[in-house]
């Protein structure tokens, strides 16, 4: 409550806790880019190590291992990694 006007104050941790997990994973995916974050850890675990691969050669001639988001844009077929992580059940890290 602020003092000043009696209006209710929200502050970012009540926006954050107010959002639904496709918010908040929206959200999260906007700050975390490029750092190692809990969720693609396990999101890795669980769908991209079991993921099927397929062997290619690109146009330089180096050989690498290609999975079906390689193929689609870059879009997992599994989903999105943190709001896979938000719905999971809490795991102990």
């Amino acid at each position: 409550m602020c003092p000043a006007s009696g209006r209710l104050i929200t502050t970012n941790a009540d926006r954050i806790r107010a959002m639904s997990d496709q918010e908040l994973a929206a959200f999260l995916d906007g700050i975390c880019y490029g750092r190692d974050e809990p969720w693609e850890r396990a999101f890795k675990a669980s769908c991209c190590d079991c993921c099927p691969t397929v062997e290619a050669t690109d146009e330089y001639g180096k050989h690498c291992n290609l999975h079906e988001c390689d193929f689609a844009d870059g879009v997992c077929p599994h989903g999105d990694s943190i709001l896979w992580w938000l719905v999971r059940t809490q795991q102990v890290e």
